[in-house]
């Protein structure tokens, strides 16, 4: 292993000062792997922790890698079986999702139902103040209020999977990588000598590595191996914006949002999938998906969020309804008084947006507010 200077994408002044005591989670990969390097730099105390969420030849996989680079590092990384909470929180929900019309963000529930939860409860059992990850984001002070901010490269920017984190959790995460570029990363992982700096970066949602991102094939799957839950997959119409049947279909969870290809139906002009109610699956013309208005439930707000948000008038914001999108301007306004619920409404209409994903709120400056779950859409 060879010793190496913090790197000059990591701002040492957001870094815990030496000799702290930092619960690092850990996932094989080179992020998290460089993260403990760089902790390590700065003279931290590392507790490494991999969490086992579901069993797979992946997971087998993983758990050497971050055991291996720990062991190359001297941090000790221990394994905590998540399993059971992974199930409730993250896959259940993700097959409900898809058997009731809807598309689900797993990997922004995991973010604080699973992966922060269990850093943070560790870390406050072992007495230590922080909680470190591989994501790109940034936490910052704005008047002394602590913001989740994105990351300076905006290819690699995750705050928008991160805005369910609590004020707790947002106040322990500390982001060594949020500066970073990634080939500076694996660059500077390649010279420390871990053997992971060239391993590929995951491209599905993680429980579906198995299945080459076919969620299907893994809902069918989940469902038979779990007679227990009442939930099907039953053939039903395909209904045109009239309602009117124009075809049939094995199961609404074959379909999804703004979907154009594989309707099993022909037209003479292209249709797309605007709805999806009750096993139904409603195709019309593009601009059937056209929405100006969502209805957001279950919010989170960050703490900066109380001094700029309102509950008399709506408030000016820039929304994102997808990870990969710039923030556009919109308007956001609580549902009523005493609701924590809230209404976004973008300034020009938008394409897909689907119920079950999030719309994650934020300043001019990028710096996340909140956000919360689509319940239901408007175009009007």
């Amino acid at each position: 292993m060879q010793k190496l200077n913090i790197p000059s994408f990591c701002d040492q002044a957001v870094m815990p000062l030496p000799g702290s005591h930092v619960v690092l989670g850990m996932s094989g990969g080179v992020d998290s792997s460089t993260t403990a390097a760089i902790l390590k730099e700065c003279g931290c105390v590392v507790h490494g922790i991999y969490l086992k969420l579901f069993d797979a030849k992946s997971v087998e996989r993983a758990e050497t890698d971050a055991k291996d680079v720990g062991a190359l590092l001297g941090v000790p990384v221990e394994t905590i079986d998540y399993r059971e909470q992974f199930d409730k929180f993250v896959i259940r929900p993700f097959v409900e999702m898809y058997c009731d019309g809807k598309t689900p963000l797993p990997c922004a529930i995991c973010n604080y139902e699973i992966k922060y939860r269990a850093l943070c409860t560790y870390a406050r059992q072992i007495g230590a103040c922080f909680v470190a990850t591989g994501h790109y984001a940034q936490k910052m002070l704005i008047d002394g209020i602590v913001a989740l901010c994105p990351a300076e490269d905006k290819s690699r920017d995750q705050s928008y999977f991160m805005f369910g984190l609590r004020k707790e959790q947002l106040e322990m995460a500390v982001f060594p990588l949020g500066r970073a570029v990634k080939t500076h990363v694996r660059q500077y992982a390649k010279e420390y000598g871990l053997h992971v700096s060239q391993k590929p970066d995951s491209q599905d949602i993680c429980f579906l590595s198995e299945y080459n991102g076919q969620y299907v094939a893994f809902i069918k799957e989940f469902i038979a191996n779990h007679p227990q839950i009442n939930l099907m997959i039953e053939s039903g119409s395909i209904l045109d914006e009239n309602s009117n049947i124009i075809g049939k279909h094995e199961g609404a969870i074959n379909y999804t949002i703004g979907q154009r290809r594989g309707l099993g139906i022909s037209a003479a002009n292209p249709l797309y999938v605007f709805k999806i109610r009750n096993n139904d699956v409603f195709v019309g013309n593009k601009d059937k998906l056209i929405i100006k208005k969502t209805f957001i439930k279950a919010c989170n707000y960050h703490p900066l969020a109380i001094e700029i948000l309102s509950k008399d008038a709506p408030v000016d914001v820039y929304a994102q309804y997808r990870s990969t999108m710039s923030p556009i301007k919109a308007t956001f306004e609580y549902s009523d008084r005493d609701s924590s619920d809230g209404i976004v409404t973008f300034e020009t209409g938008q394409y897909g947006v689907s119920p079950g994903q999030a719309v994650v709120f934020r300043t001019q400056d990028g710096v996340v507010l909140g956000g919360g779950w689509i319940d239901k859409t408007e175009n009007t």
